[in-house]
């Protein structure tokens, strides 16, 4: 994959699944998104399906949002949703490849570096990659003189992690807690 040629979509706020499905499978949307799902299994690009079955099975059991496109106007179930033209959130879409431990280059591209110590590590965690996440948006390249507050960091759990299970109000606030250094508290 030629991450050049897929640099505009991450101008995208938003996402059909299909996109979503052939950015993970690192295929260009603008090429197959208009036919992908009439095309048998063989003929789809490695991959896509298992990774647009996830996004679906993930939004059934709330752990991602859509808004529904339905066929013919309006539905009420999940029999009647156009799948491949309904659409998720890119960044909401991203925070729950992270917490799953996909770290496409597409998604994360350079953003996702690791630490010397964390390259040691040979243990990690969904709240530990959370946790990392945390720290490389609200604190690395900070104004020293000017932390993250609470507040903005509560407010970048919310924009990133507010449907995720296991993100309460305790490790949010455990998280604050091991990521603000000493002299900032």
């Amino acid at each position: 994959m030629n991450l050049d040629e897929l640099h505009a979509w991450k101008l995208h706020d938003t996402l059909t699944i299909v996109q979503a499905a052939l950015l993970m499978a690192g295929v260009d949307p603008a090429g197959e998104q208009d036919y992908v799902l009439q095309n048998q299994e063989i003929n789809r690009p490695a991959n896509f399906t298992a990774y647009f079955e996830a996004i679906k099975s993930s939004i059934r059991s709330e752990k991602l949002k859509a808004d529904f496109e339905f066929y013919g106007g309006s539905g009420n179930s999940y029999e009647e949703v156009n799948w491949g033209e309904s659409i998720i959130d890119a960044e909401e879409l991203r925070a729950w490849l992270l917490l799953k431990g996909f770290k496409s280059a597409f998604f994360f591209g350079e953003e996702v570096k690791s630490s010397a110590a964390q390259e040691k590590r040979k243990h990690t965690s969904e709240l530990l990659e959370i946790l990392e996440h945390a720290i490389t948006d609200n604190w690395e390249g900070h104004d020293p003189l000017n932390p993250p507050t609470n507040d903005s960091i509560d407010q970048w759990f919310a924009d990133n992690y507010q449907n995720t299970k296991g993100i309460s109000n305790v490790i949010r606030e455990s998280m604050r807690t091991i990521m603000r250094p000493l002299k900032h508290r």
